[in-house]
């Protein structure tokens, strides 16, 4: 197995638009690896169902061309295999195969779980297209995604926010002689200890001016 095969050794800034080819031919990967390859694109490889299960256990791909005519199990069991996950239950497959063109055949590819199902030689032109195509999808479920869990994050955010603003509400009970509140415990504190418990707000200390004004008189007073 090519260690580029391995999700663990691949680099951390492979694009997320990834295509696995899983072909037991080296000349048939290498020919749909130049097609399909890109510089925002990585292709990985998998020669038997068996290392594709491995491939794909260790990293997100957008998509699957799947050879039919596999050394152990073949390209339908393989694709029955990589549904029967939860994780890649929508992972599109695209079947190539280089010996039946019969209908029945072709039934028996969408029944696995193919998205599409295309015959050797493949045509240049209309598999770039193809691949394009799902690649794209997988962007934009990728954007869609991260969109979701960036409002789920501010939501997040608000519902804390409101559980403040809530805690802050209502009939608040403060002595009228030292003006500390009473907590929900039956404690008395300070108006800046209490509202910095149930709150962002940080307090700094000043006189206002009549404050000033009496805290002078009392300072020449004693003088």
């Amino acid at each position: 197995m090519e260690s580029e095969n391995l999700a663990p050794d691949l680099p951390a800034d492979v694009p997320r638009q990834s295509v696995l080819i899983v072909d037991d031919s080296p000349t048939d990967q290498l020919y749909m690896r130049k097609l399909v390859e890109r510089d925002d694109r990585h292709v990985l490889t998998a020669r038997s169902g068996e290392e594709a299960l491995i491939v794909l256990k260790g990293f997100e791909c957008a998509l699957v061309l799947m050879d039919i005519q596999l050394d152990g199990m073949n390209g339908f069991q393989t694709a029955e295999a990589i549904r029967s996950h939860e994780r890649f239950r929508n992972l599109p497959i695209i079947f190539i195969s280089a010996t039946s063109q019969d209908q029945e055949h072709v039934f028996r590819g969408y029944d696995a779980g193919a998205v599409d199902y295309l015959f050797k030689p493949v045509e240049p032109n209309l598999l770039r297209s193809k691949v394009n195509v799902f690649c794209e999808l997988a962007e934009q479920r990728y954007v869609i995604q991260e969109q979701l869990r960036e409002i789920q994050s501010k939501n997040e955010v608000l519902l804390q926010q409101i559980e403040e603003i809530k805690t802050l509400r209502g009939l608040v009970p403060i002595c009228a002689g030292c003006k500390k509140i009473r907590d929900d415990k039956g404690f008395w504190n300070s108006v800046e200890a209490y509202l910095a418990e149930r709150s962002e707000v940080e307090f700094s200390h000043g006189l206002c001016p009549d404050c000033s004004r009496d805290y002078r008189a009392e300072i020449e007073a004693r003088d």
